[in-house]
């Protein structure tokens, strides 16, 4: 059942029409903190620190059922080194400011860490190839 966004669809199973809900935990880390919605596992590899209660999904036994929503900062190809170096650096300033951080843990994000360009368009790759058979035996097309 399509939704249009988490809180439709949180209101759905809430409402009892939706026997249960599988989501980003940012979409409803205030309702697992408030106690209206109670989280059986998320679905990293291991548990988020601000949510050390929820068990990962491996911990509830599906160890193949590890997935995890990630964001990158892109660019095309072809910028200059030192314009990366420079966005970089803005960025690792952004993630140390600790009123950031603890927004950020607050919706449950775990951090990759400082991965470097090379690093992260081989974790894209990775994830690709994973999630492509996925896609296409949904029938899922692009609109």
């Amino acid at each position: 059942m399509p939704f249009r966004g988490g809180g439709e669809a949180e209101a759905a199973m809430l409402g009892g029409s939706l026997g249960s809900l599988w989501n980003t935990l940012g979409a409803h880390a205030g309702s697992v903190r408030g106690g209206t919605i109670r989280a059986l596992a998320q679905t990293a590899d291991r548990r988020v620190p601000s949510f050390p209660d929820i068990p990962s999904i491996v911990e509830a036994g599906f160890p193949n059922a590890v997935a995890i929503n990630w964001f990158v900062l892109a660019g095309p190809p072809g910028i200059p080194a030192e314009i990366v170096q420079r966005i970089r650096a803005a960025f690792a300033a952004a993630k140390a400011d600790e009123a950031a951080a603890a927004r950020v843990a607050a919706l449950g994000l775990a951090d990759m860490g400082d991965p470097s360009p090379a690093e992260i368009q081989d974790f894209v790759n990775r994830e690709t190839a994973r999630w492509a058979p996925v896609v296409r035996a949904s029938g899922a097309e692009p609109n």
